[in-house]
């Protein structure tokens, strides 16, 4: 007779995989529902529907995770023919079930009387594209043989083969009191998409499989993976010298930092994994976008007993374009990794929580807009420091990490900091933010938790290069930025509202350290056209006026400074010059400043477009 089976809707840590799971962050989730369509037991992928809840008592919300449902004591079921070959396969059992962690036998999959796969329920490894720029086993654990409640979710270690015959054999001695189960069945093949778009459930059975499939293919151009609401436990990575465009689109939860649509999975340091492979989802391709998901890695430090466990959720492995709306990344050090020598990303309405150091990379530029920022404490770390950055920096330096109109939450008993040196050239902003402690929880008095090996100077003595922050609040009051590190910089009214005033600014701005100034980039990023999908208020910042040079050093009175005003403005803009002290310095109508023989003094020329914006430029006059 055939049975609806269902685990339980909130999960233990031990009941998914093992008890080094911990719950993340990922806004509300409450509309999250499974059905029965599609080729898949849930509608949702073929993934067993949660992460395990065990939130660590760190303040990370505790997500109500759904187990599969399907019909009958297997998915896919005894003799079918309608799953896909990226499916992971399901045992349904009458009661709540657990591994035996000790069991030497394995979970075979046989075809044509061969055995084909063998899946043991520790220490096992995981082929990921996308590693080392090639196919490399990830070392995954305990993570392909699952009890979740009253299911046994087994995870084949590569795609299947359609129209082929297989036969899972799962031996006594794995599950505790159990006796042996087998069933068979024949997977289709993955379908070939409609207009350059998968939708999980429908063409697939995981974000993988189309992954996968684009890898196998040699596709190039644009595509779309749809990931329906639910729960997906899956290691994810994509690799090709001739990549795709691709755009990985959740259901809308209305704004929940992509609360319905969920993709899970334990990696780290600790598990004997690099760099290059310790990462839950790992990009090597070309742009990629990221609209209403949650991926969050689950390692947890205090079960892997080790307080320095690195665990990217994200590595954008490329110098291409990244955009993420809506979204959330969860795990504890090393959060973020963005870029390779290069690489810009523009985060809008997202939610990134970690604790050491857990936004960090060797990007161009990395603009985090009107997002949640949270710092973790987990009771071993409880030193958060938001950015490491190791910007790409030669003759010119963009922007770096920059982290503007945003929310930070510093949690219970955590030391919170903007950010840590990386090495020379470390390059990071925060900018009209808004931070909120809880508990015991402080914002550092130094700001900072080191400077950058190398800080770079404007001619007027303002940092350009190095650590900056200007007009932040804690708990609704100015930050106090008496104590902060030396060799740290607060920006000038003039600079924020210059060259941090907008995130077209941000983006395309950077400074030469040969004139020493900056300048509008070459290679132009013109988010602007993004955002309008996204409803982002008005970026002002295109309009900007940029008046060069911005500080004459040393003028002898008597002599003359040419003034050379531009805009990235799309209209066409004139310009007025007005003086705050023509006793020392005037200025004609095409710009030109002429200096007082005999005077001296610091004189502010202001240069008003015709658009209404201004720029200053500083003329220090000395006597001869």
């Amino acid at each position: 007779m055939k049975k609806l089976m269902k685990a339980f809707a909130v999960l233990v840590a031990a009941a998914l995989l093992g008890s080094s799971f911990f719950a993340c962050s990922s806004g509300d989730d409450d509309d999250k529902k499974t059905n029965s369509s599609g080729s898949n037991p849930s509608g949702e992928g073929s993934n067993p529907g949660g992460n395990g809840s065990n939130p660590g008592g760190n303040g990370q919300t505790v997500g109500s995770y759904e187990a599969p449902i399907f019909a009958g004591d297997f998915y896919p079921a005894n003799e079918s023919t309608d799953a896909f070959i990226d499916t992971d396969l399901y045992v349904a059992y009458a009661s709540d079930i657990e591994i035996d962690t000790a069991a030497t036998e394995k979970v075979t999959i046989s075809a044509g009387g061969s055995v084909v796969d063998e899946i043991a329920v520790k220490g096992e490894s995981y082929d990921v594209a996308g590693c080392n720029k090639s196919v490399q086993a990830v070392k995954v654990d305990d993570q392909l043989v699952q009890a979740v409640g009253n299911v046994l979710v087994i995870k084949p270690h590569a795609l299947l083969t359609a129209g082929t015959e297989y036969t899972v054999t799962v031996p006594e001695g794995i599950v505790k009191g159990q006796a042996a189960k087998n069933w068979k069945f024949t997977p289709k093949a993955i379908a070939t998409p409609a207009e350059n778009t998968f939708t999980v459930g429908t063409d697939c059975a995981s974000i993988n499989g189309a992954l996968q499939y684009l890898m196998s293919n040699n596709s190039t151009g644009d595509w779309t993976i749809n990931v329906p609401a639910g729960d997906y436990h899956e290691i994810l990575g994509y690799y090709h010298a001739s990549p795709v465009n691709l755009k990985i689109k959740g259901a809308d939860d209305n704004g929940k930092y992509g609360s319905k649509s969920r993709v899970f999975w334990r990696n780290n340091t600790n598990m004997g994994n690099s760099q290059r492979t310790r990462q839950s989802f790992i990009w090597e391709g070309g742009n990629l976008t990221i609209e209403n998901m949650t991926f969050c890695n689950t390692s947890n430090r205090k079960v892997e007993g080790n307080t320095n466990v690195q665990a990217e959720t994200l590595y954008f492995d490329c110098k291409a374009d990244l955009v993420v709306y809506n979204s959330s990344f969860s795990s504890y050090q090393d959060t973020l990794l963005l870029g390779n020598n290069g690489g810009r990303a523009w985060f809008y309405k997202c939610l990134v929580e970690g604790d050491v150091d857990f936004i960090w990379g060797y990007t161009d530029v990395a603009l985090f807009e009107n997002c949640k920022i949270i710092c973790l404490g987990d009771g071993i770390k409880n030193d958060a420091k938001i950015f490491a950055s190791r910007t790409v920096s030669g003759d010119k330096t963009s922007k770096g990490f920059v982290l503007y109109d945003s929310d930070i939450i510093i949690q219970d008993k955590c030391n919170g900091a903007y950010g840590r040196s990386s090495g020379a050239d470390t390059q990071a902003s925060v900018v009209k933010c808004r931070i909120k402690t809880e508990g015991t929880g402080v914002l550092s008095p130094a700001l900072w938790g080191s400077k950058s090996d190398t800080v770079l100077y404007e001619l007027n003595g303002e940092m350009a290069v190095g650590y900056k922050d200007y007009g932040n609040t804690v708990n609704g009051k100015a930050v106090d930025t008496s104590n902060r590190l030396a060799e740290t910089g607060e920006m000038s009214a003039r600079l924020a509202n210059r060259e941090y005033n907008g995130r077209w600014a941000i983006v395309n701005r950077e400074y030469n350290k040969k004139t020493v100034t900056y300048g509008t980039k070459a290679n132009i990023w013109d988010i602007n056209t993004i955002a309008t999908a996204y409803n982002a208020p008005a970026d002002v910042s295109k309009k900007n006026i940029y008046v060069d040079p911005t500080y004459s050093k040393n003028v002898v009175g008597g002599g003359t400074v040419q003034l050379t005003p531009s805009t990235t403005d799309d209209g066409a803009v004139t310009y007025t010059y007005a003086s705050s002290d023509e006793s020392v310095a005037t200025v004609n109508e095409t710009g030109l400043v002429t200096t007082a023989a005999g005077k001296s003094g610091l004189v502010t020329i202001t240069v008003t477009g015709s658009n209404g914006n201004k720029d200053t430029a500083q003329v220090q006059v000395i006597p001869e």
